[in-house]
């Protein structure tokens, strides 16, 4: 929330949720979506979705198929796939619902019930100021 700093010299108002303009870094711009510091109505929840599922599947192996008991093989749509029918995200007529099941698995991961989960590492970090 808000809140008052006060000295001698100045008062600032710190407020949440401002950040810069524009990202130099994919990856860094995806973790802060990923844990919500980006509004998910302004993204395609979907696509940022995928991009969760790849790097849990790669960097976290067995963690989906803990927290929701399904096979991590396959593309990160197939897995995506499997945890809308393992969770009940479902439209009229059977179809898969991919946003419901996108959110939930955003609602899980910054809930902490997928398990605890590193973003960066120093090295990726490092990697990353390279590449700019």
């Amino acid at each position: 929330g808000k809140q008052w700093v006060s000295t001698e010299k100045f008062d600032l108002l710190d407020m949440p949720g401002v950040l810069w303009k524009k990202f130099d870094s994919k990856t860094t711009a995806s973790n802060l979506a990923f844990i919500g510091s980006i509004k998910d109505d302004i993204l395609n929840i979907e696509e940022l979705a995928l991009w969760l599922l790849e790097k849990l599947k790669k960097d976290y192996p067995g963690f989906l198929e803990k927290r929701y008991g399904i096979s991590e093989e396959g593309t990160p749509l197939e897995t995506l796939e499997a945890i809308a029918k393992a969770r009940g995200c479902l439209k009229r007529g059977e179809e898969l619902d991919y946003v419901k099941a996108s959110g939930l698995i955003f609602d899980d991961f910054r809930g902490g019930k997928i398990g605890r989960i590193t973003l960066e590492w120093a090295e990726q970090v490092k990697a990353d100021e390279k590449d700019r």
